[in-house]
């Protein structure tokens, strides 16, 4: 009797390894031609045909396959190897030690540039480099030529000098003079003003400073100030729109007035109940939803945009502002925001009981609320009423209200939806958002975590059926699809959840991470377990530094993380410049007037949006970080309870049990000697054997919160006591 063979089942690859795995069976069959889902067949894996024919297309510039008619690819005769430039274009990403990270677009690895090779090149700069690869190692070289900088205005304090002033720069570690042409127009001018200087000539010359002119006095403006200041300017975010948008905001009516013409062109929607919900202090209301139920027993659900396009046309200065920021900044006590106010605060968002145009996604749905037929358009609509998170759940949880049924009914709806989207692979992977509760000079008063209610996940369900349905159509429309931004999500780094799962069985965790739905599962599972035991919430970052970053380009390969084929953004057009550049094409494609945008017009566009909204992201966590270490100076002196969450050489990290808060005990600050394990998850101490390890509930004295380095020093105290006693908010 035969023993029947385990069926091995099918798997994903991350694109690293689906790269190396076309490659070899290409190599293994020289003369065969393969399409995408041949290849997925052969493979045995479970990756979509876009991701597989990005890969592909990757092969082929690097010469190892070649591409022939239908869609199909035969290897390319020859070594497997993939071409490597001596000489090539990236993005510089500086490390404390002065030396950097070329971060070249197409190479798998970065290129180290040590300190003497930087050239004057500064973090974010787009440069030219010539590097030459290390044979089993990291390829290295030098910086040649920069290109595009990305910051020219710079927080800088004055140092007097015999023959004029000098502002000296502290930019991420990279200290440099320029000296300032127009001192004469500062005439109160004094060594130690801190200031704001925009650079007018970069000097290619290592011995000579650059030249720079004064913009702003910062001494007469509090600390809070300065500091988001310099937060927002060291990510290259300009704390004014260009003089040319301004120009053209102004010349903007006053307010909406929808004129019989575009009403012939639009869709009206001022007749149905529709509504928005937001925080309770936002100005800038993108989006706005609408119900009815139909004598047939159908539904016609309405997702209702702002219609930035109507205002910000193609290739004008306010849409080259838009562009060139990319996306609004929220740090915590004040939005940079995308477009100048008169649009974001004013003509474009969705006020309550006003005219607004619109871009619509409506959607009939059945008596089980599956999507029947879905449309899109350019609409008008009148908010009826402008709900918060916390009315509308108010209203929710009392049973009535006014619009009861019509949230009631898109609670259910979006539930249904939910429950779909994690059944189908999607994570529910959610950390905690930190808020801060301000007195009115500006000071942190509480600090706690954002709490995601029904109709926090109502809205983000319906705008995540949107922004899938729009991708979707996009490419349902035509074949081949036109060119079109995409949110993308790639599959997770294999090593670092590996980490993760070694970390969580140390903590007496078991996560599986053999497959995406196991994947899911097991996030799903450690959700779970932090709800019940606080200990395991110091794995969701790793988690999360363990996932892709989703990022936007006109290459599909879904959305891993959200389990869907096709995802775009077109949500949010008054903060995302993404979702202004999806409308414009989907106008198009419904018009059909062609292709809006060329492909590779979109891959420079997306990468830089991508780079913006991560710099952006800097900038969001740096003000939470800055506003946490001001809530901590009360504490200077204290002993608090806290989490040890990370160790490194030097001490290890202990997060504060309620502001969440992040200081450091330094190892030589303590009795004795401890060492350090390789799995940076424990330490014992030389003498008397006793254990640190990540998860230990301890007590600790704040030493010092320093605003200006953002840095919480710790001392330690010793283990939690079993039964805590009562502490202060820290």
């Amino acid at each position: 009797m035969t023993k029947n063979k385990k069926h091995k089942k099918n798997i994903y690859l991350s694109r690293g390894a689906l790269k190396s795995a076309i490659a070899r069976l290409m190599k293994s069959k020289p003369k065969a031609q393969f399409h995408a889902k041949q290849l997925i067949r052969k493979l045995k894996i479970k990756n979509s045909s876009p991701q597989v024919v990005e890969m592909l297309k990757q092969l082929a510039d690097q010469g190892v396959v070649r591409q022939l008619e239908g869609g199909r690819y035969i290897f390319a005769q020859g070594k497997v190897r993939y071409k490597q430039a001596s000489v090539a274009q990236g993005y510089v990403d500086m490390i404390r030690s002065g030396a950097a990270f070329i971060l070249v677009d197409g190479m798998e690895q970065d290129v180290y540039v040590p300190r003497a090779g930087i050239n004057g090149a500064l973090h974010g700069d787009l440069v030219e480099i010539e590097y030459k690869g290390r044979k089993g190692g990291r390829p290295d070289g030098k910086v040649t030529g920069i290109l595009d900088r990305a910051v020219e205005s710079f927080q800088a304090v004055i140092r007097e000098e015999k023959t004029g002033y000098t502002a000296v720069v502290d930019h991420k570690g990279k200290i440099f003079d320029i000296t300032v042409s127009n001192f004469k127009m500062w005439p109160t001018l004094r060594t130690g003003d801190p200031v704001i200087i925009r650079i007018t000539k970069w000097s290619d010359d290592r011995n000579e400073d650059h030249l720079g002119v004064v913009t702003t006095l910062l001494g007469d403006m509090p600390m809070d100030d300065i500091q988001m200041t310099g937060i927002l300017l060291s990510e290259g975010f300009n704390l004014e729109h260009s003089p040319a948008a301004q120009k053209e905001a102004e010349a903007l009516p006053s307010q909406v007035v929808i004129t019989e013409e575009d009403l012939a062109e639009r869709k009206d929607f001022r007749g149905v109940t529709t509504f928005t919900i937001d925080p309770v202090d936002a100005k800038d209301f993108d989006d706005a939803l609408s119900i009815e139920k139909h004598e047939d027993g159908t539904y016609t659900l309405g997702v209702h945009i702002a219609d930035v396009t109507h205002y910000v046309p193609y290739g004008s200065a306010l849409d080259e502002e838009a562009y060139d920021r990319s996306t609004s900044v929220y740090l915590v006590d004040r939005v940079l925001p995308m477009l100048p106010e008169k649009l974001s605060n004013g003509l474009c968002s969705l006020r309550p009981h006003e005219d607004r145009y619109s871009y619509s996604a409506w959607f009939t749905l059945d008596e089980d609320y599956k999507v029947l037929a879905r449309s899109f358009g350019k609409s008008v609509i009148h908010s009826d009423h402008r709900f918060s998170y916390g009315s509308a759940q108010a209203v929710l949880d009392a049973g009535q209200g006014e619009y009861h049924d019509e949230l009631s009914l898109l609670r259910e709806i979006s539930r249904k939806y939910r429950k779909a989207r994690f059944k189908n692979g999607a994570l529910n992977f959610e950390t905690d958002e930190l808020r801060f509760k301000l007195d009115d000079d500006g000071n942190p008063i509480s600090v706690y975590t954002k709490e995601r209610k029904d109709t926090h996940l109502l809205v983000e369900e319906f705008m995540l059926l949107a922004n899938r349905e729009v991708a979707t159509y996009i490419n349902k429309v035509s074949a081949p699809a036109p060119p079109f931004v995409y949110r993308i999500h790639d599959l997770p780094d294999e090593d670092k959840l590996q980490d993760v799962r070694l970390f969580a069985l140390e903590m007496g965790l078991e996560l599986k991470f053999d497959h995406p739905k196991q994947i899911a599962k097991s996030f799903d599972k450690l959700r779970k377990a932090a709800k019940l035991d606080p200990r395991f919430k110091i794995l969701e970052p790793m988690g999360i530094r363990a996932m892709s970053k989703a990022e936007y380009s006109p290459e599909n390969i879904g959305h891993y993380g959200l389990a869907f084929d096709y995802y775009t953004h077109f949500t949010s057009p008054i903060r995302r410049y993404s979702d202004v550049l999806v409308h414009r094409i989907l106008e198009s494609v419904l018009q059909g007037k062609g292709q809006k945008y060329k492909k590779p017009q979109l891959e420079k566009q997306t990468k830089h949006i991508s780079r913006q909204e991560r710099k952006a992201q800097k900038a969001e966590r740096d003000s939470n970080k800055y506003f946490q270490v001001k809530y901590m100076k009360q504490y200077e002196g204290q002993v608090l309870q806290g989490m040890v969450n990370g160790m490194i050489e030097i001490g290890f990290f202990v997060e504060m049990t309620d502001s969440k808060a992040e200081g450091m005990v330094m190892w030589d600050s303590l009795d004795e000697s401890y060492e350090l394990e390789s799995s940076r998850l424990r330490a014992k101490a030389s003498r008397s054997g006793a254990v640190i390890k990540v998860g230990d509930v301890v007590t600790v004295k704040v030493r010092e919160a320093n605003l200006e380095s953002r840095k919480i020093e710790l001392d330690w105290v010793g283990p939690a006591p079993s039964e805590p006693e009562q502490e202060g908010d820290a």
